[in-house]
């Protein structure tokens, strides 16, 4: 079954229409904790709230992104379940 991890508002984000990505810094984003999509599984996401369009969709950890060293760039979150929208929220780590 999907859970519903902790929720964060679009506005905490910046949407690029040309990639349909929202991105954000981890810093402000505050306390965000990742938490389980599944209860029968590991993944980690969040729920993103579109507040204008008064829906929400549950995202997934899908990509970590490391430097040479082994330092965390960023992580992109997808649906967690399918969807018509092909949208990616990246959280970029500062």
């Amino acid at each position: 079954m999907r859970l519903r991890p902790a929720p964060i508002s679009t506005k905490n984000f910046h949407w690029h229409a040309d990639t349909r990505t929202f991105t954000a810094e981890a810093s402000d984003l505050g306390n965000l904790r990742m938490e389980r999509v599944w209860d029968d599984a590991c993944d980690v996401g969040f729920t993103l709230v579109f507040e204008a369009a008064g829906h929400e969709i549950v995202f997934a950890m899908s990509h970590q992104e490391r430097d040479q060293e082994g330092e965390l760039l960023w992580e992109d979150y997808t649906p967690a379940r399918r969807t018509s929208w092909t949208i990616t929220v990246r959280i970029f780590n500062d």
